[in-house]
């Protein structure tokens, strides 16, 4: 199996845009610089994986938004974007963006504004108006980190129904329903307030839809929640790291397609941890290990899951492991040492 893996960067230092590299095979291929933005630092894609969007997240200014044709040669592989259009933020930079499941609306979060704006997808890909703008108002008990609120990113619920924001200043996972106009509906009934100053940053659901597991920034730990009919409730907490300690804080959080393993990074601690999934949800963890880099901002998996990697921002470099499917253990293979400040690896099936 052939992919191509896009990577969104900071452009403070050497980095000058997305960058991609090849995957085949357990092999890595050079990366190469697709597009020069600003610090695109998330990116997404649509199911055809024919358009991508890339968010700007500058130290100064508003944020944008960017379109982008994927250029394929004859034989389906990446050759380059095309850049479809621009769109200007009403927020100060953008440090998530998602596609709605029916790939109608864009979704935005602002993390120092706590805005979230939804964006119409025009039919050729390329981003259209904005239909909605929200502002997430609120404090936490960290005095430093959560002084005001922080929307952090956005997930969908399995069957599509409705959204969580992860609202960091406030400990919220903050539930909304996307209107067929593209408007943002708060559903308090349906959100969740995680353990006060643990500040939520990013969720993802198991692929049954039975457990939401979310990184709680502040403290580095792991929530486990079951998910029933659109409530949550908290089976575990755990300390992501092998110490408590205030300078660590993860940051991505992964789960294998066949549900039975769970990944979060560790920045910090530098460090990855690898959880195996028990018949009744709980988890077990299997393995803490090197992020191969500082700041592991980043962590995801290869389409096939043989091979992980994770974007070490403060390193320039991004750790490669190969995975055993079974056990699902990661063993460190090497860095890719020419992408500067990686924030975010996305990957896609070329073949």
């Amino acid at each position: 199996m052939q992919e191509y893996m896009f990577a969104g960067t900071y452009t403070a230092t050497k980095s000058r845009g997305i960058y991609g590299f090849a995957v085949k095979d357990g092999l890595v291929y050079e990366p190469e610089l697709l597009a020069e933005r600003v610090s695109p630092t998330y990116l997404c894609v649509n199911r055809d994986q024919t358009v991508l969007y890339a968010v700007d997240e500058p130290e100064e200014g508003a944020g944008t938004l960017g379109s982008y044709q994927i250029i394929k040669d004859e034989n389906g592989l990446v050759t380059g974007l095309s850049l479809l259009n621009n769109a200007v933020a009403p927020s100060s930079g953008i440090c998530h963006v998602v596609l709605s499941p029916d790939e109608r609306f864009l979704l935005c979060t602002a993390y120092f504004d706590a805005k979230v704006s939804v964006w119409r997808i025009e039919q050729d890909g390329s981003i259209g108006e904005l239909t909605d703008r929200i502002q997430r108002v609120g404090s936490g008990p960290n005095p430093v980190r959560q002084p005001c609120a922080h929307a952090h990113s956005v997930t969908f619920a399995p069957d599509g129904s409705f959204l969580y924001v992860c609202d960091l200043g406030t400990d919220d996972l903050a539930a909304y329903r996307l209107t067929e106009e593209g408007r943002l509906v708060h559903l308090p009934e349906y959100s969740v307030h995680v353990p006060g100053g643990y500040g939520p940053r990013h969720m993802t659901f198991s692929p049954d839809g039975q457990w939401c597991y979310v990184a709680a920034e502040i403290v580095d730990h792991l929530l486990v929640y079951r998910y029933q009919n659109g409530k949550m409730d908290l089976e575990q907490d755990l300390l992501a790291t092998k110490v408590q300690d205030p300078a660590y804080t993860s940051a991505a959080v992964r789960v294998t397609k066949d549900g039975q393993f769970v990944y979060i990074s560790n920045r910090g601690e530098e460090t990855v941890t690898a959880y195996e999934v028990q018949p009744d949800g709980e988890l077990i963890e299997l393995q803490n290990l090197p992020s191969m880099g500082r700041t592991p901002r980043e962590f995801t998996l290869s389409l096939d899951e043989t091979m992980a990697f994770t974007g070490n921002q403060d390193e320039d470099t991004v750790g490669v492991y190969s995975r055993d499917a079974k056990t699902g253990l990661l063993t460190p293979c090497g860095c890719i040492d020419t992408i500067g400040q990686p924030v975010c690896l996305l990957p896609i099936r070329i073949d």
